[in-house]
């Protein structure tokens, strides 16, 4: 090791280092993919709890850097949920022409999976432009994307990306949907034309080139169509199905107080009261979840009580209710 210098020996530092802090102390130990074939990777890719790649070593971060840069094929099964798509089964083909590269005598896939639970959406990105053409996807979740480092879009050419993703989308603007920028991922493969584009760096892009123009109108037009179906599909889809949820649970909790506090005095009042507020109708579901203020309930409770009580028992009634108000 002593005769290794720069980078290189922090990968190789890491790999051995993966060997001795898991068994020493488990708890602080670096996640590492250090030995493990591609389908312990995507586990691990798909933990809850992985929030980005810098929660691994130097070793693995620099595995997956490679990965996402070269180009592999991608993970079995990366596309999960959307695997019918015709446009991800071309991606995937697009992947599958490029070549087999071994880190370490591990195969690498690109780094890039996606849950494909009930709380996604994509969609395809197609453009034949005069100066270039791409093809390629978008994908939500309903949630900030993890890992983070496949947030924004990552641009490819000839099966290479451009430096990593990037997070603006190509400058798209920040106050346009920014809650949804967060839970968006994209990739485009662009033609041969975008190479001229790219700087001598060949990791960022000359932004006043014709052919970098052209595609980033198109995909900025066509993201912000995706961001809609994003807030339909995702956003309010999930908002409705929480007030739902919230909607049961507080006519839960009515027939809970009604068996609790008024079936001992009354039963045929209680099955009333049950009756009346059911998640079957309309105006239950509309009137259960209404805020009342102290001056409103007292207003309700004295216009109902006062007709119909003695005037003591009107006074009793309303100290107690006011009693519990200032609770």
């Amino acid at each position: 090791m002593n005769k290794i210098k720069g980078a290189a020996k922090e990968v190789l530092a890491s790999a051995i280092q993966v060997q001795t802090s898991s068994k020493d102390s488990p708890a602080l130990a670096t996640k590492s993919l250090y030995g493990l074939n591609p389908e312990s990777i995507a586990r691990e890719l798909t933990d809850k709890n992985l929030k980005d790649w810098s929660m691994f070593d130097f070793y693995s971060k620099t595995m997956l850097e490679i990965a996402l840069n070269i180009p592999i094929p991608y993970l079995d099964n990366w596309h999960a949920g959307i695997v019918k798509e015709k446009y991800i089964q071309k991606v995937s083909k697009l992947a599958e022409e490029n070549f087999c590269v071994k880190y370490d005598g591990a195969e690498l896939r690109k780094p890039i999976l996606f849950s494909g639970n009930e709380k996604c959406i994509s969609g395809e990105f197609s453009f034949e432009g005069d100066r270039v053409s791409a093809e390629g996807y978008f994908y939500a979740t309903h949630g900030k994307m993890k890992p983070a480092d496949i947030q924004g879009v990552l641009v490819r050419i000839r099966g290479s990306s451009v430096g990593i993703y990037i997070k603006d989308f190509l400058g798209f603007p920040s106050t346009e949907a920014a809650l949804f920028q967060n839970w968006t991922s994209c990739e485009i493969y662009a033609s041969d034309e975008l190479e001229e584009a790219m700087n001598i760096d060949r990791v960022k892009f000359r932004e006043t080139h014709p052919a970098f123009l052209e595609l980033r109108n198109e995909f900025h037009r066509q993201l912000r169509d995706f961001f809609k179906r994003v807030l339909n599909e995702l956003y309010k889809q999930r908002r409705d199905e929480r007030k739902s949820e919230r909607e049961k649970e507080l006519i839960s909790e009515i027939t809970n107080v009604t068996n609790t506090n008024i079936s001992t005095v009354s039963k045929k009042v209680a099955l009333e009261v049950k009756k009346s507020w059911s998640y079957d109708k309309k105006e239950s579901r509309k009137s259960v979840s209404r805020s009342y203020s102290p001056a409103q309930v007292l207003k309700m409770v004295s216009e109902v009580a006062k007709p119909i009580l003695p005037k003591p028992l009107f006074e009793e009634l309303i100290a107690e209710i006011n009693k519990l108000l200032l609770k």
